[in-house]
């Protein structure tokens, strides 16, 4: 029999405040600023953003005049900076919504950013192809200016959950033989993950498969120290002391893996079981 969880969380306030959008991304700072990336209400494209600054007390406080789209990423660094990515730029946005700083990423004509996060005195950047696959994660410090660079590997992406059928066998089910993934990104809402001196980045072939992998890299020297095998791409999370979990879900898949920081599975875990048992009950 499933549990409830009603009683999980609490509501302190049941005020409501009317945004001129739906929310995609957002932080909050010390000061109890916060900071928001919208879609425009009632505009069908996706990619028709904004950003926004929101008081403690639920006030719309400006409407900034950045103009960004999709993919971008918002991240407020521990002194309290917003900072906002979009194409080849990383933004400082002031407490007023005006830009502060514009950080140039130097990247080739067909790459964008698609994530970044913010450590003490660098950024970790997951750059991705307009096109076409052509990713890497590069290292630079607040200014922009390179620390290194490390190209991700996408060939050979395959899955044993996926089965295709052709008029030149007949139609009959087979395994999907190893393929070139059209695309391969750093979705939006993708988490780079810092733990003991490594970063954990993922990519996943989306639109397409929605196979991804995971790679974990040395926040000195980006040197890939492992890589997990292709899988359907769901969420990734951290323990602390370099043990992450993956999960996968799809294609009849519905785990999740710790994985130490050398790369070894301590504890796969398939929740199939469990699900059909519930479902049983």
């Amino acid at each position: 029999m499933m549990s409830s969880n009603k009683n999980k969380y609490k509501i302190y306030s049941k005020e409501s405040v009317s945004l001129p959008g739906y929310i995609m991304k957002y932080g909050i700072n010390k000061k109890g600023r916060i900071y928001a990336i919208i879609r425009k209400e009632g505009n069908k494209n996706w990619d028709n953003r904004a950003l926004i600054g929101i008081s403690k007390d639920g006030d719309v406080l400006w409407t900034s005049a950045l103009k960004i789209e999709g993919p971008n990423e918002l991240r407020i660094a521990k002194d309290g900076k917003c900072y906002v990515s979009f194409s080849k730029y990383i933004y400082s946005i002031a407490e007023d919504g005006e830009i502060a700083e514009t950080i140039v990423i130097q990247l080739e004509a067909d790459q964008e950013i698609g994530s970044f996060a913010i450590l003490k005195d660098c950024f970790i950047i997951c750059v991705q192809g307009k096109k076409g696959p052509n990713a890497k994660v590069i290292k630079t410090d607040l200014k922009g200016n390179l620390i290194w660079v490390t190209k991700i590997p996408f060939k050979d992406i395959s899955y044993e959950g996926i089965i295709e059928m052709r008029a030149d066998n007949d139609w009959k089910p087979e395994q999907k033989k190893d393929w070139y993934p059209r695309n391969w990104l750093c979705l939006d809402d993708n988490e780079i993950i810092v733990s003991n001196n490594t970063i954990l980045v993922s990519y996943c072939e989306m639109p397409g498969s929605g196979i991804g992998k995971s790679y974990l890299l040395n926040a000195d020297s980006g040197m890939i120290k492992w890589h997990s095998k292709p899988a359907p791409y769901e969420s990734i999370s951290c323990l602390g002391d370099g043990m992450f979990l993956i999960g996968s879900q799809g294609y009849g898949a519905f785990e999740t893996r710790l994985i130490n920081e050398n790369g070894d599975l301590i504890n796969p875990v398939s929740y199939t079981h469990l699900r059909a048992h519930e479902t049983e009950a």
